[in-house]
């Protein structure tokens, strides 16, 4: 029978312990707040252990000496010795060898055991959970809840002065301005708003609102159609199915009108051809499909396979609304929410750009006005959770060959808010910026104004 493997380490719980006793001789600050900053009571097994480490903590954070007569004083004042172990047990530490050295070692033991043992947790409540009649939906979900949290408690990071970040950011700075690298996020082929944007930035949501019908797929595709070119991008569709979308993408990358492609037999020999070149553009390209995938953990998993095995470098979802809830609460709003704040969740652990098409409350199809952020369908949390917002909007006749539309970036975390002037070809799908807007972007970007500053 094998033998179960002991998730912790005495000793080096009690080395790090005997660590901050030694502080009170001034021979290991470095080490005490180390420890301090590092460690939690989680990461220790034993409970008088961790008790021991909360006392500790307490008169670190008086800035109180924690030496022996101190914390004997204060355990003792607090009734508390039998949950310590004792006063040998406190003792004992005192005494321990000194580890000014191997401090650094010793948080690591404990962080590495700490880690397993809720890692040995997550598979208890998997387990529970099954038993709960939990969907599997469910259950994929929470583990990528307890694992991100996991990950970003494994890391800590220190205070530090100011100088040290300003060098930092001063040094890139200057690398951008001599070329080295550039800040510059994935371009999405438009010109004013790669400027007003600064391209489309890693860990950032951006939500594109529209009315139904007003061609929020058709400038999601655009976009997807230009950064493929270059990158690995990856769109989710709610809405329409494979097919649908590539007869789309087939019309916008050759100009054909969407009609004389599906009817094929009036096609001439030049028009085939194109689309022959546009099927080898595609098959050049970096672009994945995705239509069968309903919830945003789904999303994330398998984007996050696709980000091992190929790359990614940009996910679009078409549109959110669409997208199942987790859990099903029955508050509308509150499942909207949530869809939002997973989305968002999404961009951060890929660390790409995730742009995510979403639908204005119809109530404004009977509304002469443009679109506020209020007009977000269902839930106030979209605009909460997304770094950008933007408003596609017809600013013409609907019945024209050419309409002609605009999109107005209504929320900007990082930058000005302003409109951009396209003209839109209903048949191929295709967006255009109006000249005058293709000369400002060649200009240099504007200074916004007080009203344009998004705080």
């Amino acid at each position: 029978m094998q033998t179960k493997r002991v998730l912790f380490s005495g000793e080096a719980e009690a080395a790090i312990l005997s660590c901050v006793m030694l502080d009170s001789d001034n021979r290991n600050k470095d080490a005490t707040e180390d420890i301090f900053t590092t460690l939690t009571f989680d990461d220790f097994s034993q409970p008088e252990f961790q008790k021991l480490f909360l006392f500790m903590k307490k008169l670190f954070d008086k800035g109180v000496d924690i030496d022996l007569v101190n914390l004997v004083d204060m355990i003792e004042r607090a009734g508390k010795f039998n949950e310590v172990g004792g006063i040998e047990n406190i003792t004992r530490l005192s005494t321990f060898l000194p580890c000014n050295v191997n401090y650094q070692n010793y948080i690591q033991i404990l962080k590495d055991y700490s880690r397993l043992r809720a890692l040995n947790r997550l598979t208890d409540s998997i387990y529970y959970l099954i038993e709960e009649g939990k969907t599997a939906e469910t259950i994929k979900s929470e583990i990528e809840k307890q694992l991100e949290d996991m990950q970003s408690n494994a890391t800590t990071k220190s205070i530090r002065h100011i100088e040290a970040q300003a060098q930092e950011i001063l040094q890139h700075i200057k690398d951008v301005k001599n070329g080295k690298y550039d800040d510059f996020g994935l371009a999405t082929g438009f010109a004013t708003l790669d400027r007003l944007l600064w391209g489309l930035q890693k860990s950032e949501l951006y939500i594109i609102a529209a009315r139904a019908g007003a061609g929020k797929t058709a400038f999601g595709i655009n976009v997807l159609n230009h950064v493929a070119k270059k990158n690995k991008v990856l769109f989710f569709s709610q809405e329409m199915s494979e097919r649908e979308i590539l007869y789309r993408m087939f019309a916008h990358e050759t100009d054909i009108a969407l009609p004389e492609v599906r009817r094929a037999k009036g096609l001439t020999d030049a028009q085939i051809t194109s689309l022959d070149l546009a099927a080898d553009t595609f098959t050049k390209g970096k672009f994945f499909i995705d239509d069968s995938t309903s919830t945003v953990p789904e999303m994330l998993l398998k984007a996050k396979r696709l980000k091992r095995k190929e790359g990614l470098d940009l996910v679009v979802v078409d549109y959110l609304q669409f997208v199942k809830p987790t859990n099903k609460s029955g508050n509308r709003t509150q499942e909207v929410g949530d869809i939002a704040r997973d989305l968002k969740r999404m961009s951060k652990v890929l660390e790409v750009p995730v742009i995510a098409l979403c639908q204005l409350n119809r109530q404004l199809d009977n509304e002469d006005r443009e679109p506020t952020l209020a007009d977000l369908r269902e839930s106030g949390e979209i605009e909460n959770n997304a770094d950008v917002v933007m408003f596609l909007t017809n600013v013409g006749s609907k019945l024209e060959k050419v309409r002609k539309m605009e999109l107005t970036i209504a929320k900007h975390r990082n930058g000005a808010l302003a409109k951009v002037k396209f003209q839109y070809r209903g048949e191929t799908f295709t967006f255009t910026e109006e000249k005058s807007e293709q000369k400002k972007s060649s200009e240099p970007a504007l200074t916004p104004t007080q009203e344009e500053l998004p705080f």
